[in-house]
């Protein structure tokens, strides 16, 4: 999901143009972000714009809450973002079955909090 994320702001970087009253952080890393979209392959790119394109069409709070999302992921600290990589790869090892007993779980505690 992340990656996906990544490839919506890579897209929204190089095609929307960096309004001329950004500070300089902001066009630093819009330019940063350009630099990536010229060094993916042209597999990445087209996976890349295959999110965009499904980017485009969420709802206006979805993509708002995409976005939400990738800012509190861009300021975890490193040693967390490996932590949730890694949780992540568990995840997707699990068989189905494993799958809806980790949501089971993961609910009644959820409903316990």
């Amino acid at each position: 999901m992340m990656r996906q994320v990544l490839a919506v702001v890579v897209i929204l970087a190089v095609v929307a143009p960096i309004p001329a009253r950004a500070d300089g952080r902001r066009r630093e890393r819009r330019l940063e972000l350009a630099q990536r979209w010229e060094e993916m392959s042209p597999i990445e790119r087209g996976q890349a714009l295959r999110n965009y394109r499904r980017f485009e069409k969420l709802p206006p709070e979805e993509q708002k809450a995409v976005q939400d999302n990738y800012e509190r992921w861009r300021h975890l600290p490193r040693q967390e973002k490996d932590r949730l990589r890694t949780n992540y790869q568990s995840y997707r090892r699990m068989t189905p079955e494993e799958k809806q007993e980790f949501e089971r779980d993961y609910q009644r505690w959820k409903g316990g909090r």
